[in-house]
């Protein structure tokens, strides 16, 4: 049998090398490409998550509480304002039972399913480590007054707390810190009335403080570099993220209903 000679087998190992190489280059193209197109997907998501959650929530708005300039090149990188798609709810009572994420109203709170959702129940008598504890209420079933909380209270059943459900003024603030979008809703009431939620530019009465209540706190995104709020023809938002080497900006205007 004839075997191959040198030259062939240079040519051979040559060809070799050209196509590991068109390979090699090809599949790092395409793992570059994935890459490029996970983190732009990602700053998208990250950026829409933001600019929907706070434009819904400032349509819905009662009041632009903190000032905001009237151009993007003076643009804060902060909004609070006072909600308005809740309708108004004051109710004390105790609780029937419960325990975990589930807690009982008594009977005579709301029959009407989702009545509660959204707004934050606070208990103001039982044990000193549930006492001035706040939880948001994410389901309601009216048929057995059972209100579904973002996380439990505690180990130990719920009967016989008291508590106290008030949604007359919840005040939102979104802002920029260290590259991650906040959103905290706040309340406010006089030293001596803790029990009463107030407007934030209310008078105490003499004698008193004005308290400031945090009911939630969590990160709504991250991997920004800039957050604008302004009003021109209505709210604007404009916000820049950046990760590894991929930018993006997002601008959006927003009318509220009440503003």
């Amino acid at each position: 049998m004839k075997g191959f000679t040198l030259i062939e087998l240079i040519i051979a190992v040559a060809v070799f090398m050209i196509i590991a190489t068109m390979v090699t280059g090809s599949a790092f193209l395409a793992t570059r490409i994935y890459e490029e197109s996970e983190e732009t997907m990602e700053l998208i998501q990250n950026g829409r998550v933001v600019i929907d959650a706070a434009s819904r929530e400032i349509r819905q708005a009662e009041r632009i509480v903190n000032s905001l300039p009237d151009s993007k090149e003076e643009g804060v990188d902060e909004i609070i304002f006072e909600d308005g798609h809740l309708e108004y709810i004051r109710e004390e009572g105790t609780l029937q039972d419960g325990e975990g994420v589930e807690v009982v109203l008594p009977t005579s709170s709301s029959d009407q399913d989702e009545f509660y959702k959204d707004s934050f129940i606070k208990i103001t008598s039982g044990p000193s480590n549930l006492q001035g504890e706040i939880r948001k209420i994410v389901d309601y079933d009216g048929d057995t007054r059972t209100a579904v909380i973002d996380f439990p209270l505690g180990e130990e059943d719920y009967f016989g707390l008291d508590y106290l459900i008030d949604t007359s003024h919840y005040y939102t603030h979104y802002y920029l810190e260290d590259g991650y979008v906040y959103r905290s809703v706040y309340a406010y009431y006089f030293s001596e009335d803790p029990k009463n939620y107030v407007p934030i530019n209310a008078t105490p009465p003499a004698g008193e403080t004005m308290e400031e209540e945090l009911l939630e706190s969590r990160i709504v995104g991250e991997h920004f570099q800039e957050v604008s709020f302004w009003e021109e023809d209505g709210i604007n938002i404009f916000v820049s993220l950046q990760l590894e080497d991929r930018e993006m900006n997002l601008i959006k205007k927003v009318v509220g209903r009440n503003l």
